[in-house]
């Protein structure tokens, strides 16, 4: 806990005393658990691999509960498959706010198995 309110007071000066963007991007990057960073991460990349494919699936992947049953890996997929930007961005920000304080909380481990 000490040392989260450490990065957050790093962060805060950060953003106070006129760093760029990019360096505020870092400051607070410091300061998420890393199984929340890389689930935010992975949520990045699959939604730009999405983008630069022109792969749309959002509906097959998502809205088909009866293949859950058949193939269970989509239960999975459905997380990191977004509809678009808007649905990427909300999502990445709502987990990045209750994603690290679960995680701080219940551990990286506990957190991690709980992602699953």
């Amino acid at each position: 806990a000490a040392a989260a309110a450490a990065a957050a007071a790093a962060w805060a000066m950060s953003s106070q005393q006129g760093a760029s963007p990019a360096q505020q991007v870092a400051a607070w990057a410091r300061t998420v658990p890393l199984a929340t960073l890389c689930c935010l991460g992975l949520c990045a990349a699959a939604f730009a691999l999405q983008l630069l494919s022109g792969w749309d699936a959002f509906g097959r992947v998502c809205a088909s509960p009866a293949l859950l049953v058949r193939q269970p890996w989509r239960a999975l997929a459905a997380a990191f498959v977004h509809a678009g930007l808007l649905h990427v961005a909300f999502n990445c920000f709502s987990f990045a706010a209750v994603g690290a304080a679960l995680e701080r909380r219940l551990g990286t481990l506990r957190f991690s198995a709980s992602l699953l």
